[in-house]
């Protein structure tokens, strides 16, 4: 089975071709020989006959998978193609990259198969419609020239490959559903096929959408619907093998800026329903060596500081409306991964990719908690609005605040939100500045709120850095004079007993009037000792095993070294001379030195590449005059 698979990975699409030496009929007579459990899903009224252009759609069992493609290695332009579709969507036999059809429904229809003429296996007369139905809305959209709704005219594409307006009133006739054709249209049949339990989960419908323009606006639609402050919702579903794990996934939740609103374990019967209403249905281990199990936990979290996904994560992720969702499931994944050989690895995740599907998960659990959920997201929105007018947001990811340029008073000031339950954070920037008071750098508070602080706006000048060269050095290196004033700040809070945590180059602004200041100080700490030299500064070194206190998430997924990860690209100097006194001279050379070994390599890169090049154009050249010749 997983050499199929690995074949089947090869191909882009679901068509094959029946092997040369066989016919129609012979090819569903071996298909029978073998014990395939499939079924044809449409057009098989004429059969053996097929019309030119035609092709043959085939769902047949995931493990029957094996039994098929052996009969399916004809050539294109020789052999009758053939549509082949699993159960759950094994690689090389999906629609879109996900299932035909939902699961559960494939596995019903192949359960509920009849044989049509002494010849295959087709689904029974309701199925027959439902699945045609499912087919003209979900897969063709407007491309069926069918109503979009009742009395309104057909589309018009160019490409109409079959009468599905009358073709489904007669199949819904010969299944005992009363329906004529003029009630037949996109909106009816949706409708439908919800009220029969035939209808994809939400986050299914999501990924069909892109190649579905009237889906596309059914969905846009439903998300238009949702109130602003469920941006935000989040559901989270935990699998058999990250249970042990809940409790550092609620803690690498709040890291990642989210609050958890409501958790519950899965009965057997809830997990069920997640597992046939959630992901399309599909609970395989998909792209991961190893299954992460059932379904097994949910989690209902928001995050009141959603970013705006990037055009690419939404090319991927059809839907997305936050970016956090997936920095968050990555590192939730790698709490189980990240010491695991590369055949152990599994995802021991999954999530809603909106607010709206999260809405939906809750309704399949708990549907008489939505009411109180949204009531508390609500509150959590509203204490979160700036008390200011907001004159253009600060990017970054916004973990644990929200930085704002406002309108204070007749100037311009920084706003710093605090998330709810990150007063800490708070409360350290307050005390570093009291701490700091004795030094020119600390960045002016203004006005301190209950969950914000008011912090005077600085203007940035760009001599805060030198030796920049552009493919080597883009940001260049901080001059020596501040590299000496940083020092001094971190020796300055060493000395008073703390550390200043995820210190980082970006935490600084050389303003144009008032010289160096310090901007953030979320990760200051009380260290274990007062200490006279940086020797043991947490801003330069890693902290020891025995750390007690609170770590950003950089720190706590990897093995961190932070000066030489965050500081020394910007120093340009070695750490032993940062942590000594050493003359402006001194770190001028170090930085000379530093960028020349940058350089020399580079350059020498370039240069081989250009002679490569020059070499081709010249063969190029010698070829084309004795070609001419």
């Amino acid at each position: 089975m997983n050499t199929i698979i690995r074949r089947l990975r090869t191909r882009k699409g679901a068509r094959r071709y029946i092997s040369n030496q066989l016919s129609v009929v012979e090819f569903f007579r071996e298909l029978d020989v073998r014990g395939v459990n499939y079924v044809v899903l449409r057009w098989y009224e004429k059969l053996p006959e097929i019309d030119p252009g035609e092709d043959i759609d085939i769902l047949i069992a995931d493990n029957d998978l094996p039994n098929v493609v052996s009969l399916l290695e004809g050539r294109r332009s020789k052999h009758q193609p053939v549509d082949l579709y699993s159960e759950t969507g094994l690689d090389g036999t999906t629609f879109k990259d996900i299932p035909y059809y939902t699961p559960r429904i494939a596995k019903d229809i192949l359960d509920r198969s009849v044989r049509w003429n002494g010849l295959c296996r087709v689904p029974n007369p309701r199925d027959a419609f439902l699945s045609l139905a499912y087919h003209v809305v979900y897969h063709k959209g407007l491309a069926s020239n069918v109503p979009i709704k009742r009395g309104a005219q057909r589309t018009s594409y160019e490409y109409k490959d079959h009468d599905y307006v009358t073709i489904l009133a007669d199949k819904a006739a010969i299944a005992g559903i009363s329906l004529k054709p003029a009630e037949i249209n996109l909106e009816y049949l949706h409708d439908f096929l919800g009220k029969v339990d035939w209808r994809p989960p939400i986050d299914t419908l999501t990924k069909l959408a892109p190649h579905n323009a009237w889906l596309k606006a059914i969905i846009s639609e439903e998300e238009d619907k949702l109130a602003e402050h469920l941006t935000g919702l989040a559901c989270f579903i935990v699998r058999d093998r990250g249970v042990y794990l809940l409790p550092r996934i609620r803690e690498t939740l709040e890291k990642y800026g989210y609050d958890i609103l409501w958790e519950a374990p899965l009965s057997n019967a809830d997990a069920k329903v997640v597992q046939s209403h959630v992901c399309g249905g599909v609970w395989s281990r998909g792209s991961w060596p190893v299954n992460g199990g059932e379904p097994a936990h949910l989690i209902m979290a928001y995050d009141v500081f959603p970013i705006s996904p990037h055009d690419g994560d939404m090319a991927k992720h059809p839907g997305l409306n936050n970016r956090r969702l997936l920095e968050a499931k990555e590192g939730l994944r790698s709490l189980y991964n990240h010491d695991r050989l590369p055949k152990e690895l599994c995802n021991i995740v999954q999530s809603s990719d909106n607010g709206t599907q999260a809405l939906q998960y809750l309704r399949l659990i708990a549907p008489q908690l939505e009411e109180t959920l949204n009531k508390k997201v609500y509150q959590i929105h509203q204490r979160h609005q700036s008390p200011f007018p907001i004159l253009s947001e600060f990017g970054g990811l916004s973990r644990r605040a929200k930085v704002y340029l406002i309108k204070y008073g007749d100037q311009t000031a920084v706003l710093k939100m605090f998330r709810t339950g990150r007063e800490r954070f708070m409360e350290r920037e307050i005390a570093a500045r009291e701490i700091g008071k004795p030094l020119m750098n600390m960045s002016e508070i203004l006005e301190i709120g209950e969950n914000y602080l008011v912090l005077k706006r600085y203007r940035s000048s760009d001599r805060l850095s030198w030796m920049r060269v552009p493919g080597i050095n883009r940001r260049g290196y901080i001059r020596p004079i501040y590299l000496k004033e940083i020092r001094k700040i971190l020796l300055h809070f060493c000395k008073s007993g703390y550390d200043w945590i995820d210190f980082r180059p970006d935490d600084l602004i050389l303003d144009k009037k008032e010289g160096l200041k310090a901007l953030d100080f979320e990760f200051i700490q009380i260290s274990s000792e007062e200490s006279n030299n940086l020797n043991k500064c947490l801003a330069l070194f890693p902290p020891s095993d025995d750390f007690k206190g609170e770590l950003p998430i950089d720190f706590s997924l990897s093995v961190f070294y932070p000066y030489e990860s965050l500081l020394r690209p910007r120093t340009g100097v070695p750490v032993e001379l940062f942590l000594r006194d050493t003359s402006v001279w001194h770190l001028t050379l170090a930085q000379t030195v530093s960028l020349v070994r940058k350089t020399v390599p580079w350059t020498i890169a370039r240069l081989r590449t250009w002679f490569r090049a020059s070499r081709l154009r010249s063969r190029l050249w010698n070829i084309a005059h004795r070609i001419a010749d």
